[in-house]
């Protein structure tokens, strides 16, 4: 719920357009479960550096999405393991072999039946200290199409004529992309400090 409602539904809104809208709607209402595809195996907090790639094929208007190494497959993504259904995924946007930055991008990958989307490849990180609510998983992408319509487009654009357009510089556009974990990352620092507060409570009464 954490990550469709904030991470998921957030990004939707800040960097989608109306037609992305059914996505934000569904994942609220519980039609389908959301999950955040942004973090790497290789690339934790390096959002810049993520190797996630979304090559733009001109003739057909589509994306291909691929895992180039093992290091750049999608990890610790929560509710991606078993629940999710859509995910938002951040990948280097390519267009005739020039790279145009983190890009965000939003589709299915899972079908109505659950299985799994063609190109699309999910697994379970397995056991952690805690939080076994959450099922963390891993995502690869073995050329995995989505439409012209999973980028979120609201600051840019790609013409007919493959010609990519924002009105935003490329340094005010990755402000605008992380937005979304601004919550997440106050959520995590007043927690650790509410833990570190009862560790001291604890290890008083031990001590007393």
């Amino acid at each position: 719920m954490g990550v469709g409602f904030t991470l998921c539904i957030k990004t939707i809104k800040n960097l989608g357009s109306e037609k992305h809208a059914k996505f934000a709607k569904h994942i609220f209402k519980f039609k389908e479960v959301g999950c955040f595809g942004l973090t790497e195996l290789g690339h934790g907090s390096n959002v810049k550096g993520i190797e996630t790639t979304a090559t733009y094929d001109k003739l057909t208007w589509e994306f291909v999405i691929n895992t180039p190494n093992e290091k750049s497959m999608k990890f610790w993504i929560g509710g991606a393991a078993k629940a999710a259904t859509v995910c938002v995924i951040w990948a280097q946007l390519i267009i005739d072999d020039h790279w145009y930055g983190v890009h965000a991008f939003v589709g299915w990958i899972r079908n109505k039946n659950h299985d799994l989307m063609p190109g699309v490849i999910i697994g379970d990180c397995g056991l952690k200290q805690g939080v076994h609510g959450i099922d963390n998983g891993f995502l690869v992408f073995e050329n995995f199409w989505l439409p012209y319509d999973s980028l979120l487009d609201k600051f840019c654009s790609i013409t007919s004529d493959g010609i990519y357009q924002s009105p935003l510089k490329s340094s005010t556009w990755f402000a605008l992309s992380l937005a979304s974990l601004s919550t997440g990352r106050l959520t995590i620092t007043s927690g650790s400090s509410r833990c570190g507060v009862l560790a001291c409570q604890i290890a008083l009464w031990f001590a007393c």
